[in-house]
């Protein structure tokens, strides 16, 4: 999106938060259910301790989702995607102006 709005690929983290994009935002708004934090120091510098802390975060996740009967799983994602579609077709809020 920065490269687009402001022909500028090194202001992606404001365009991200501009747009509501961010991880805090995302979990805020109820699209995802947590978010993973990484290794000090970044993912990158500690691939198997982010692998772990992924893996622990999907059992942690999927494991209530394997007891409910497939039929209640499919009513509760289209809910939810019903849900991130009003998100995506609410009005326009006021924020900063972009230039």
């Amino acid at each position: 999106a920065a490269s687009i709005v402001w022909r500028d690929n090194s202001r992606k983290v404001e365009a991200a938060e501009q747009l509501q994009l961010t991880s805090r935002d995302l979990l805020a708004m109820g699209v995802v259910e947590e978010v993973v934090p990484e290794p000090e120091g970044g993912a990158h510098l500690d691939y198997d301790a982010a692998a772990q802390a992924l893996d622990r975060a999907l059992h942690r996740h999927m494991q209530p989702l394997l007891a409910q009967p497939a039929a209640e799983l499919l009513q509760h994602r289209y809910e939810r995607f019903r849900y991130i579609d009003s998100l995506v077709h609410a009005e326009p809020h006021f924020g900063p102006k972009i230039d």
